[in-house]
């Protein structure tokens, strides 16, 4: 039986895995497709309504420069775009994945996105609103550098998408950073945030933290996907992907450094009720809260 009515509870995938990385003569799409395409199988056959992959997961995240060689269109929607919806279909049951898009239209440029797609095709399409571009040293001395502002286009939009899964906000890593994002998704009405990530070490308790805080200030199932692996600079891609639940209680998680498939159940009445006890939102206050879109200024 197809899904056709709004779906209230439903099991989620997490399916952390590793993808192969590109370069100038080779396109690494076909062989992270394929691995994709076993994992969506076998989280439906877990049940999963949902499944969920990493940040640029089908180019193989940090692959840059390469970028241009190997990025996916999706209006129209290419080959790889449409053997994902196909194996939507085949399996009855709804994707979300990590990867670099490019624009047909003046200004044509890349973007890091993230993509909604179901049984009957492309529900909708997130890029990456926060980019960060910055070296320097993390927690534990680790040597970290990121440059993903020479890389992409900022996305200019968080949507929120309506599909039989409720209404669903997706965000790509280091968008979990700035709170406004989330807040913003849920008073959207999204009953579920799903982030697209590539986390990487020694950031693990960094995680912990803003997935639990992001659930409880909305009161909202928050889901995290990643990628796992070493990046072509050679930095550790922990993983860490997981299910938090409006409570901010960790329902399911991956083991770090791992690739696997995890499946837990989603429950949007557990939002509902939390939300119908506290009278959390009505009790903000907004009139006080300009500052927060305020552009800072430079003195």
């Amino acid at each position: 039986m197809g899904l056709t009515t709004k779906l209230t509870r439903f099991r989620v995938a997490l399916c952390q895995c590793q993808s192969v990385q590109g370069d100038y003569n080779f396109d690494p799409r076909p062989d992270n497709l394929e691995k994709a395409i076993k994992k969506i199988k076998e989280a439906a056959s877990g049940g999963a309504k949902l499944a969920v992959f990493g940040e640029c997961y089908l180019q193989g995240y940090f692959s840059y420069e390469h970028f241009t060689k190997c990025a996916t269109t999706i209006n129209p929607p290419d080959d790889h775009i449409i053997r994902l919806v196909q194996s939507c279909k085949e399996n009855n049951i709804f994707v979300i994945m990590g990867m670099v898009t490019r624009t047909q239209n003046f200004p044509e440029g890349l973007f890091n996105s993230s993509i909604l797609l179901g049984p009957e095709g492309i529900v909708g399409s997130y890029s990456k609103v926060h980019l960060p571009s910055w070296v320097g040293t993390g927690p534990g001395g680790a040597k970290i550098s990121v440059i993903e502002k020479s890389c992409y286009n900022p996305g200019v939009e968080i949507p929120v998408f309506d599909s039989v899964l409720g209404k669903v906000g997706i965000q790509i890593c280091y968008d979990i950073w700035f709170p406004e994002v989330t807040r913003v998704q849920t008073l959207k009405g999204a009953q579920l945030i799903v982030i697209s990530s590539a986390s990487v070490s020694p950031f693990e308790e960094n995680w912990d933290v803003l997935m639990r805080a992001r659930a409880m200030e909305n009161q909202a199932w928050t889901v995290m996907g990643s990628v796992v692996g070493k990046s072509e600079d050679g930095q550790n891609l922990f993983g860490g992907s997981r299910i938090i639940d409006p409570t901010g209680k960790e329902l399911a998680r991956a083991r770090d450094n791992v690739e696997e498939v995890v499946i837990a159940e989603v429950d949007y009445g557990i939002a509902r009720e939390l939300r119908e006890k506290s009278h959390y939102f009505y009790d903000r206050n907004p009139k006080l809260y300009d500052e927060i879109t305020k552009a800072l200024g430079r003195s």
